[in-house]
């Protein structure tokens, strides 16, 4: 058995020194890239923006941020604090983004807001009448000569902003459909009612309106909206409906079939 107070060798002591000197050194130089991870960390947590757009990559950094501070294997450190740090770089990006991405939708959100406004302006300089079927135009009797099919010149004038109007909106269609009284036999209004539909959507289409864009049918005495036992009434019957549909609601414009 060895002397109780046998001395330690020089040697020795020197290693043991040199150990305590490195972890010492250790301990008062944390790692340097895991010290730059937690600060661009931090950084990133403070923006509001990155926050609340990057929720997910920024808890991902901060889980390998905790995992290295549990680590003592000094390559693993330095291994986690690159990872914290490129998640936070995605956060980044992502937020960015995202940002971007919000501020597009407003801004065509906006745009959007005007473009309806426009058009309900320009809806109501055309006395269109909205309805379950779209936007409703009528052209009264006046627009016609007595029992003819033919335009009026004072009413080809006053079509030409309908014209304009879906020009301007090439998403919309529109079916014209011709009304009559009850004066006279069903088959010499039906088809009175038919030629007078006629006659607006050749206006239209001689003016730049594409004709698939339109459809035309004439009704006759069969959808009146008024007593054909007054003149007011007749004439309230005598009548050229143009619907305007909305883009969704193009099935509508086979009303009456």
């Amino acid at each position: 058995m060895a002397p109780s107070n046998q001395r330690i060798p020089l040697t020795a002591k020197l290693g043991l020194l040199a150990i305590a000197a490195l972890c010492a050194a250790c301990a008062s130089n944390p790692n340097t890239a895991l010290l730059e991870a937690r600060e661009f960390y931090n950084q990133a947590k403070m923006d509001p923006l990155v926050a609340n757009n990057a929720p997910v990559a920024m808890h991902e950094a901060e889980q390998s941020l905790a995992l290295a501070s549990r680590t003592k294997d000094q390559a693993e450190i330095t291994h986690l604090a690159y990872v914290a740090h490129r998640r936070v770089d995605l956060a980044r990006a992502e937020a960015t983004t995202k940002i971007a991405e919000n501020s597009s939708k407003q801004q065509f959100k906006a745009q959007e807001g005007i473009r309806v406004k426009s058009l309900e302006d320009e809806l109501a300089a055309l006395k269109a009448k909205k309805t379950e079927r779209g936007y409703v135009i009528i052209l009264g009797d006046v627009w016609f000569d007595y029992n003819k099919s033919s335009l009026k010149a004072d009413a080809q004038q006053n079509l030409y902003p309908l014209a304009t109007f879906l020009k301007d909106y090439p998403e919309r269609t529109i079916a014209i459909e011709g009304h009559t009284d009850s004066t006279g036999t069903a088959a010499y209004n039906l088809e009175l009612s038919k030629f007078r539909a006629q006659a607006v959507e050749s206006f239209l289409r001689e003016n730049g309106v594409q004709s698939e864009r339109m459809t035309t049918q004439g009704f006759g005495l069969r959808n009146p909206v008024a007593s054909n036992k007054t003149d007011s009434g007749r004439q309230e019957n005598r009548r050229v409906e143009v619907v305007i549909s909305d883009p969704d609601k193009v099935s509508t414009l086979k009303h009456g079939l």
